[in-house]
């Protein structure tokens, strides 16, 4: 038995929901300097957008993708963490999907900087050019 109940599990997904509101995450790169790095890009525990959700969400342990964001509830609780790995699917109907921007935002700034440290200014500017093509609310 997990030391903690499926109403636990569901806070926390709304705690994710919440986060991964794109004017959250734009508050957040403001916060930061214009030359300050935010991340690097392409890889999935160091873009901008993970190292934000590990600084506003630390309980949680996550990998961001295009396509998907694994996530672990909660942050290594015990070593059978495994079994609560919940996911979010651009393409499946248990859970809900990937946001556009996200999606968006990934694989913009992954094509546009390959591996390279981002900025916080560098990634306002992916967020900013994803707003012209998707509803960023």
């Amino acid at each position: 038995m997990l030391p903690f109940s499926n109403e636990d599990i569901q806070l926390w997904r709304g705690q994710l929901i919440d986060a991964l509101q794109p004017e959250k995450f734009r508050s957040w790169l403001l916060r930061h300097g214009a030359g300050e790095i935010v991340g690097l890009a392409g890889g999935v525990c160091t873009c901008p957008l993970h190292c934000y959700l590990a600084e506003v969400l630390p309980w949680l342990d996550a990998s961001v993708g295009k396509w998907q964001i694994n996530t672990f509830f909660p942050f290594k609780l015990n070593e059978s963490h495994h079994a609560l790995q919940l996911y979010y699917f651009a393409d499946f109907d248990k859970y809900p999907p990937v946001p556009q921007w996200v999606t968006l935002f990934v694989g913009d700034l992954d094509s546009q900087y390959g591996h390279d440290p981002v900025t916080a200014s560098q990634a306002l500017a992916v967020l900013d050019s994803i707003a012209q093509t998707v509803t960023v609310h």
